[in-house]
């Protein structure tokens, strides 16, 4: 900061995503968010191999409270000594991974040479299944290819956790229809006779909620200009047949997901397109 580098911070993450370069701790009290920085801190397993095999303090500083602040410094060409240390293995170990999020039968295949993975660097993972659940949403169709993941194969050896450190781009293909998104709103408490519709690049859901009539329609853009990000916009809503502007929930109407790189999660995800039509959703 003092030579004019501009620096983006962000939290240290946890085990499956641990994105950062340096982590800088102060141990000791941390007053009202003392609980909250031990908990980040503790995702990490700083005990563990997949933490000391990476990360190492490379500085000290003196505060004017008299405690010490740690600066690590993340290694970037670690070597992991796992075995078997082949393709086949790492997909299967990938694929087991995502089963803490997908629920299915997932299949990996990976891109690789051998130097590339001595260190976690992997040329392209590609993940399908089909059909499958994530988070308890049915979901028809899904790919993922990630370009040039690095991987902490420390983590997905010892912990069964993905380790993800970095990628250039993550590409998804999805594709969930009306009646998969119809039963993720029976979870919705007091809301009956529902049905959900996609037509015409319209999302439009009408239920009884509390027994009364409501009923909302939506869209999603992209946008893939220099700062590429996804737009879902609510239309309108009904309630008791009366119309609405979406804009009176305010904030809540207009949700933006960036999709351009930012510290929080550093890399490209690739969409084209979205389209809502005959009862499908398909994002590419």
């Amino acid at each position: 900061m003092q030579e004019g580098i501009d620096l983006s911070l962000t939290s240290p993450g946890d085990s499956n995503t641990s994105f950062v370069e340096y982590i800088i701790t102060r141990p000791g009290n941390q007053g009202s968010e003392t609980s909250f920085l031990d908990s980040l801190w503790q995702d990490l397993r700083p005990q563990t191999r997949a933490f000391t095999s990476l990360f190492s303090i490379v500085g000290q500083f003196p505060l004017p409270d008299k405690s010490t602040a740690f600066v690590y410094e993340r290694d970037p060409h670690p070597h992991f000594h796992v075995t078997p240390l082949n393709t086949r293995e790492l997909e299967r170990r990938i694929a087991q991974s995502l089963h803490g999020w997908v629920q299915g039968n997932v299949t990996v295949s990976i891109e690789a040479t051998p130097e590339e993975l001595q260190e976690g660097r992997l040329h392209r993972v590609r993940a399908t299944c089909s059909p499958c659940s994530f988070q308890g949403a049915r979901i028809e169709k899904a790919e993922v290819v990630i370009e040039k993941p690095w991987l902490n194969l420390y983590r997905l050896w010892d912990e069964n956790r993905l380790g993800l450190m970095a990628f250039e781009s993550l590409k998804p293909t999805l594709e969930v229809t009306a009646e998969d998104a119809k039963a993720r709103l029976a979870s919705v408490k007091e809301l009956q006779d529902s049905d959900v519709q996609m037509l015409g690049g319209k999302l439009i859901v009408r239920g009884r909620y509390k027994g009364i009539p409501v009923s909302a329609m939506a869209h999603v853009t992209v946008d893939n200009s220099r700062y590429a990000h996804l737009d879902a916009i609510l239309d309108s809503l009904s309630v008791e047949g009366i119309l609405l502007p979406g804009w009176v929930l305010g904030k809540a109407h207009h949700q933006t997901l960036w999709i351009y790189p930012i510290p929080d999660f550093p890399g490209k995800i690739l969409v084209n397109h979205v389209a809502l039509e005959n009862g499908r959703m398909n994002i590419d």
